[in-house]
């Protein structure tokens, strides 16, 4: 499902609309949008939904620990599992296969010939951005500047909210978890706005990046 698809802009308008009947039953839009944001990621491929879901329970386990771990070093310890978690899921599917390259490379110097086979694994879709953003939770909350999610329900929303979920921008916790705690506010000049802006990036996407894409660089691509 991508943003300038027809099945995108009818998800929206039903996302949207749901939520705007029920916006005053906190805790039941909460979980439409979850769904809906899980139902976005999982049209994509369903299979890494289990991936987004450790990120998610990762960080909100370590963030709620240092939260009330009082000794440098543990807090230290914890964080470090973010950030192992977090950076080396994002390096073994990104990176993956190029390590294993150059593994053979060095062996093949020192005299020692092999080859090693290829995970050949399809890079998750937004992958990077949710890693860093739950990573981000656990650092803000090292660093003493944000107290953890009130529960697991909000802080997987945080993640996974659908609208910058595979293309950004990475949101950090202290900007989205607290409009979840104050009362849902439909304002019509901002839906405006974000209507207008979503238009003007259709029209970029559709018409320059594309147009340009056709016109000036699938000519020089070989042919597939």
């Amino acid at each position: 499902m991508r943003f300038t698809d027809l099945q995108y802009v009818l998800f929206l308008a039903a996302a949207f609309g749901v939520f705007r009947a029920i916006r005053h039953w906190r805790g039941f839009s909460f979980v439409w949008l979850l769904g809906m944001s899980l139902l976005f990621y999982g049209s994509w491929d369903v299979r890494y939904l289990g991936l987004l879901g450790a990120a998610t329970l990762l960080d909100y386990v370590v963030g709620g620990r240092i939260a009330v771990t009082e000794g440098d070093r543990a807090r230290k310890a914890l964080l470090a599992c973010s950030v192992v978690g977090n950076l080396g899921m994002l390096a073994f599917f990104k990176y993956g296969d190029f390590l294993l390259e150059n593994i053979e490379v060095a062996l093949g110097w020192l005299g020692f010939p092999v080859t090693l086979g290829r995970l050949n694994l399809q890079l998750p879709i937004g992958i990077s951005f949710y890693s860093f953003q739950t990573l981000s939770y656990s650092i803000d909350i090292y660093r003493r500047q944000l107290k953890p999610a009130r529960n697991l329900l909000e802080f997987t929303l945080f993640v996974t909210f659908f609208p910058q979920l595979v293309a950004g921008p990475i949101v950090r916790a202290k900007e989205f978890l607290p409009q979840l705690e104050a009362p849902p506010r439909l304002d019509p000049a901002a839906i405006g706005q974000g209507l207008f802006l979503i238009g003007v990036g259709m029209v970029k996407k559709m018409v320059l990046g594309d147009g340009i894409g056709h016109a000036l660089v699938e000519p020089f691509l070989p042919p597939s």
